[in-house]
């Protein structure tokens, strides 16, 4: 008898903990991204990999609090390890290559050239292949490093060595997109997000900047 009450317990035990592991593997597996509220009007929120607290991105004016609160500075050296990812972006393109110009300009390859580096291939066919489109026409491949992409996933990043032009690194595949002006940062980070129900979403706290 005694056996089966402490059976019984380390049941109860386990079924009252059950919540909590699921509710913890929710929360890693949407840390740094970008949830879209389906259920209502596709209000937008970013979860923090640092805190795990969802921040409302309603505006423009909310992705620049976000990039202003929560970016980390980096050196070039170090953002030159993460590959380039690319997604629909509007602005100016002067050289009609499919890279709006305030991308070239942070990645310093020439905004009136389709091929900065004259090596046959257009910089964003470099891009997509996880090519340097700033090359020595030899095709070099960037050199990335997988340890400080997966401890930057999901985080909104600074170039400290530049002009602070700021990027979100994907958990999804690893990659940095351009964040460029607030307005296309609101863009982007919407464009990247996750669609997630009313009921899930309630699940994670709630922060404001």
């Amino acid at each position: 008898m005694k056996h089966y009450s402490q059976y019984i317990l380390v049941v109860l035990i386990a079924i009252l903990a059950l919540p909590f592991f699921v509710f913890a593997d929710q929360r890693e597996e949407l840390s740094g991204r970008i949830l879209l509220q389906v259920e209502q009007h596709g209000e937008a929120w970013y979860v923090n990999p640092d805190n795990g607290i969802r921040y409302y991105m309603g505006r423009p004016y909310d992705a620049f609090q976000l990039m202003r609160g929560f970016g980390l500075g980096i050196t070039n050296e170090n953002l030159n390890k993460i590959p380039i990812g690319l997604i629909a972006q509007s602005g100016t393109d002067t050289d009609k290559d499919g890279l709006v110009d305030l991308l070239e300009e942070a990645i310093k390859s020439n905004k009136l050239k389709i091929d900065s580096d004259g090596d046959t291939y257009s910089d964003k066919e470099e891009i997509l292949n996880g090519y340097n489109p700033n090359g020595d026409g030899k095709f070099p491949v960037l050199p990335l490093d997988q340890d400080l992409i997966d401890r930057l996933s999901g985080k909104i990043l600074l170039q400290i060595e530049d002009q602070g032009q700021a990027w979100y690194v994907s958990p999804v595949n690893g990659n940095r997109y351009f964040l460029g002006r607030p307005a296309h940062a609101f863009e982007i980070m919407r464009g990247l997000g996750l669609g997630i129900t009313d009921h899930d979403i309630a699940d994670i706290p709630k922060g404001s900047m």
